[in-house]
């Protein structure tokens, strides 16, 4: 009996530890915990960041949303609130979010609440749109922060999430990218 509480000790030590060193989470100087996907894109950051402040064209580059319907305020701008429908019948996975901040050509700051139907989920989640003028285009930045005050608990769960996160930021912008750039 020993031996097997001895063994389950041991595996999940070294799951949590094989979590924490493989995770595509980064720990900011603020202790904030941040995932992040970018890519280049041949347009104006102007042009990129028009693109995606327009909830209608969510379920032509979201590999998530099927569709987000604004709720109040001007779609893309700060104080904007929007519904998120991973679903066309809307039922199932679902949050609100608003627009904090959004400094045209440049970047939007979001804040994710009223969450339903997710198999993991923490409270106080932010995301950001960062829009990086270049050359011959811009690069777009996705990023998803856990503040630094968050418990052990949602700490490990943001981790556990980090995975499928930075998968749909990657299936996301590989989308943004073609539906700018074809437009």
């Amino acid at each position: 009996m020993r031996t097997t509480i001895r063994i389950s000790i041991i595996l999940i030590s070294l799951t949590f530890f094989t979590l924490l060193l493989t995770a595509p989470v980064e720990r900011l100087s603020n202790g904030q915990l941040e995932i992040s996907a970018e890519t280049e894109v041949a347009a104006s950051p102007q042009k990129a960041y028009l693109f995606m402040g327009n909830s209608r064209l969510a379920a032509e580059w979201s590999i998530y949303v099927d569709h987000i319907s604004l709720l109040s305020g001007t779609d893309g701008e700060a104080g904007c609130k929007r519904r998120c429908f991973q679903q066309a019948d809307e039922t199932g996975i679902q949050w609100d979010e608003t627009i904090l901040l959004a400094e045209p050509y440049s970047m939007r700051r979001l804040n994710i609440y009223n969450a339903k139907g997710f198999p993991i989920y923490n409270d106080g989640l932010i995301t950001e749109q960062v829009f990086t003028p270049l050359k011959n285009g811009v690069r777009i930045k996705l990023l998803l922060r856990l503040p630094g005050q968050a418990g052990l608990w949602e700490i490990l769960k943001f981790y556990a999430g980090s995975y499928t996160v930075r998968s749909v930021f990657r299936g996301n912008l590989k989308n943004i990218k073609s539906g700018i750039e074809k437009q």
